[in-house]
């Protein structure tokens, strides 16, 4: 994330609803759609879907490599989906220019370069994100549910005919990484055999709600932020915008906790 632009002071209400927006956007940020194909950069693929552990929907890709005996399964960052993030338009403009981070990210290259470097590749899109399934009311829950999705992409290519001899590496970015190391930790034995694992910053929801904080000038509030709204966003379609009305201003006032599940 790049430095934060010349802050502003903001009255006590400006600040109230700027954490709110915050702890919207970070508990339920809005999805991002999967706006780039493989075939733009010549890549066959298969279209397909797997379940998460807990029976949650995944959708992902893979891409084969003929030949090939290694696979790398692939996910992403937070508010991202296995394509990337159109942060060149709004509702994710506006969350992500503050920091400077306000232009398109295309993962898709990535995946190519694997190809040509003789990998099989699986991407998926994470629950809540991109085009799989929603769970937890549409709450992002930072690796605690997400490692179900993490440990349904290692059951699905152990299960598939073509795939289930490979070699498995794992490339995790971010939220993806937190996802994938609480994978490891809570299911240890889903990982053996697995080659490799390499994860791109993964950092903690604490980490990461100090900057934005930083970012939007209300650092003080780190203690307001502590503990995210569980509440479903029933109000709210999940296409960016605001939740409103009696059950957001319920969430809103809550202090409810994620707890580790299995």
């Amino acid at each position: 994330m790049t430095d934060a632009k010349e802050k502003v002071a903001l009255s006590p209400a400006e600040t109230d609803e700027a954490l709110h927006r915050f702890l919207d956007g970070f508990a339920s940020p809005p999805r991002s759609p999967v706006f780039h194909s493989p075939s733009e950069h010549g890549l066959e693929y298969e279209d397909v879907t797997f379940l998460a552990t807990d029976g949650v929907s995944a959708r992902r890709l893979v891409h084969p490599a003929p030949g090939s005996n290694k696979v790398i399964i692939a996910n992403h960052p937070l508010g991202f989906s296995r394509s990337g993030i159109p942060t060149q338009f709004d509702p994710w403009h506006a969350a992500w220019a503050p920091s400077g981070n306000g232009f398109e990210v295309d993962l898709v290259p990535d995946y190519k370069i694997l190809h040509d470097a003789g990998y099989n590749v699986l991407t998926y899109d994470l629950r809540n994100h991109g085009l799989s399934s929603a769970a937890n009311g549409g709450v992002v829950t930072h690796g605690f549910t997400e490692k179900r999705d993490v440990v349904g992409s290692l059951h699905y290519i152990r299960a598939r005919p073509d795939t289930q001899d490979m070699i498995i590496g794992l490339f995790s970015r971010c939220f993806g990484g937190v996802s994938t190391l609480a994978a490891m930790a809570r299911f240890p034995e889903e990982f053996d055999g697995v080659r490799c694992l390499v994860t791109c910053q993964p950092i903690t929801p604490r980490f990461i709600a100090e900057r934005r904080l930083e970012v939007l000038g209300i650092s003080d509030r780190l203690d307001d932020s502590t503990h995210f709204s569980a509440c479903a966003p029933a109000s709210a379609s999940n296409n960016g915008s605001r939740r409103s009305g009696p059950r957001a201003s319920a969430c809103r006032r809550s202090s409810i906790r994620f707890t580790t599940t299995s």
